[in-house]
């Protein structure tokens, strides 16, 4: 089990290392270090603040024993992080408006590392826009297409 100590001091981090933004305003920043938690002898967190007025977060940056050699911890990533918007061309929203979110949230949890989630959510974002063009061209068939499974039904059958 991990413990948690406050610092008066960070003097002991590398500074080469020290995380020079902020993952949820994504603005560049020096954030305040407020405690250290170790995860175990290889691993552990720092709990920052950003100072940006608009922003105020708390994140962290998650720090593993360097792979490479002993030259001390390597800053592996920062979370949590803002939440990405991607944005389409307009004639693709107004074809399928669902299809934005839908791969945002599947963006977003790609983002989180949630590598087993974000390609469901890709796929259902691609399902969406093919279904809704599809009925875009084919208005009469859009209960059929809207019932269908993709592969088998809609695109075998047009």
């Amino acid at each position: 089990m991990g413990n948690i100590q406050f610092y008066d001091s960070f003097d002991m981090l590398p500074t080469d290392t020290l995380p020079d933004y902020c993952p949820v305003c994504m603005k560049s920043v020096h954030p305040e270090y407020i405690l250290m938690h170790h995860i175990s002898s290889e691993s552990h967190e720092l709990l920052c603040h950003c100072p940006n007025g608009e922003c105020g977060s708390l994140f962290f940056a998650v720090y593993t024993e360097s792979p490479f050699d002993n030259s001390g911890d390597w800053l592996e990533h920062l979370y949590p992080h803002n939440k990405y918007i991607k944005d389409f061309p307009k004639e693709v929203i107004e074809v399928s408006p669902e299809f934005k979110e839908i791969y945002n949230q599947a963006y977003h949890a790609e983002k989180e590392q949630l590598d087993m989630i974000c390609g469901v959510g890709y796929r259902k974002a691609l399902e969406h826009l093919i279904k809704d063009y599809i009925i875009d061209l084919y208005p009469d068939k859009e209960e059929t297409v809207k019932v269908s499974i993709l592969y088998q039904n809609v695109l075998m059958n047009i």
